[in-house]
């Protein structure tokens, strides 16, 4: 029995291995990238609220701008807007929370494409090593 390595076994697989390879570790890649981001964006939504209540409740709109900025995160930064758009209209701060919301939804699902565009197209690349391979 010969030693396998990966790299022998992705060669013996066929050309079409090699596809499929770059794919892994692009998946791979996305992968830790997005749970870094996530990681990064987790609060702690309890404690934050109770420091932006207090804030509020003492009428110190700067003390709950400064609470949201130490905190940061996607939580604190849709809070960020509504508080300094406080003096609008209200249809027009849930307008802007709106906004908000989905700019950190969209930056949140940031590069998550590229892994539905991986899912689709790797298995199909198998097959059609498969169907080679025969």
């Amino acid at each position: 029995m010969e030693d396998l390595n990966l790299l022998r076994i992705i060669f013996r697989g066929g050309y079409l291995m090699i596809p499929i390879f770059i794919c892994s570790i692009i998946a791979v890649a996305v992968v830790v990238e997005r749970f870094l981001t996530f990681r990064k964006a987790r609060v702690n939504v309890g404690s934050f609220m109770m420091k932006i209540r207090g804030a509020l409740s003492e009428d110190s709109l700067d003390r709950a701008l400064r609470i949201c900025d130490e905190t940061g995160g996607p939580v604190a930064s849709i809070f960020k807007v509504a508080i300094s758009r406080h003096n609008m209209g209200k249809e027009d701060v849930k307008s802007l929370v709106e906004d908000a919301g989905n700019a950190e939804i969209y930056s949140l699902e940031n590069h998550t494409g590229i892994l539905a565009t991986i899912a689709g197209v790797a298995p199909l690349i198998g097959f059609l090593g498969t169907v080679t391979g025969m």
